[in-house]
């Protein structure tokens, strides 16, 4: 009851902790400047399990993305 509009909310968050359904806000890169993820990119599951495999320098790297309003309230 007047909780108001659903919203998504952007967060800056380690890469490895990233979720399906989140949205990238920015490009991904290797230290080479590989792009990996674009920006505007919506989490899919095969991407969290390659994520997984990333180093552990980029999967610990702090990334934007825009959480889904059923995230946000779950966080």
């Amino acid at each position: 009851l007047g909780t108001g509009p659903a919203v998504a909310e952007a967060r800056e968050v380690p890469l490895r902790s990233v979720r399906v359904g989140m949205v990238m806000m920015q490009d991904v890169r290797t230290q080479l400047g590989t792009l990996l993820i674009p920006r505007g990119f919506e989490v899919t599951p095969a991407l969290v399990e390659s994520i997984r495999h990333f180093g552990p320098e980029l999967s610990a790297e702090h990334v934007k993305v825009l959480v889904p309003p059923g995230q946000v309230a779950a966080s």
